[in-house]
């Protein structure tokens, strides 16, 4: 009896290794659901993601081209998609969800993903951000030396982006003058501070590598 008993035991504890067995395969069905779901049309068009046309054009060129344009440009590039997405981070639609690349979703993609927060192609820029106010990001953006001939690790870019203001090489407008610099750059490369001006509201001025817009 006692020999039966035992295997009766193992018998139970099969049945539980088979329905725990079971259950594991369950999860990695979900989990490769998950991976495999495909970017809704207000996110994506044509497999790349809806975004604004600087940094779609920034994208397009320097981070899916094989060589980007000269350093001038790239950091221009770069600066006026920072730019766009800053305008569009003080309007109504905001600028919390971000695609891979940490661009701004156009209205359908920020509309979309406040419906559905936990898809894989919704990355949220507050945890980015470390609060709800819009940052320049850019850290994980390719540059090309073109003396090296090589990519360079971290990009030279140092972007910085101000809100409600506007800005030549040498002067800065704002409609407050303590408007706060915004990203790793810290400062923007204005010999003079910011004057105050009222018609500046809803701009941004930005700057990467030295390139004011």
């Amino acid at each position: 009896k006692g020999d039966k008993g035992d295997k009766g035991d193992k018998g139970d504890s099969g049945g539980s290794s088979s329905k725990g067995e079971e259950k594991k395969e369950e999860k990695a069905a979900e989990k490769e659901e998950v991976k495999d779901e495909p970017c809704p049309p207000e996110l994506c068009s044509g497999g790349k993601s809806l975004i604004n046309s600087e940094c779609k054009d920034m994208r397009d060129e320097n981070i899916l081209g094989e060589k980007p344009g000269d350093p001038t440009s790239q950091k221009k590039n770069l600066a006026k998609c920072m730019q766009q997405d800053c305008v569009q981070s003080m309007e109504s639609v905001g600028c919390r969800w971000l695609d891979e690349n940490k661009f701004c979703y156009i209205e359908t993609g920020q509309q979309w993903c406040d419906k559905n927060p936990t898809s894989k192609w919704c990355h949220d820029g507050e945890k980015l951000y470390g609060g709800t106010d819009w940052t320049p990001t850019y850290d994980h953006i390719p540059y090309f030396n073109y003396v090296a001939e090589s990519w360079d690790d971290p990009a030279p870019y140092e972007c910085s982006c101000m809100k409600n203001c506007a800005a030549t090489k040498k002067y800065t407008w704002c409609v407050d003058e303590k408007e706060p610099v915004l990203g790793l750059g810290k400062d923007l490369p204005t010999s003079n501070p910011p004057t105050e001006l009222s018609n500046k509201a809803g701009q941004c001025v930005c700057a990467c590598g030295g390139i004011v817009l």
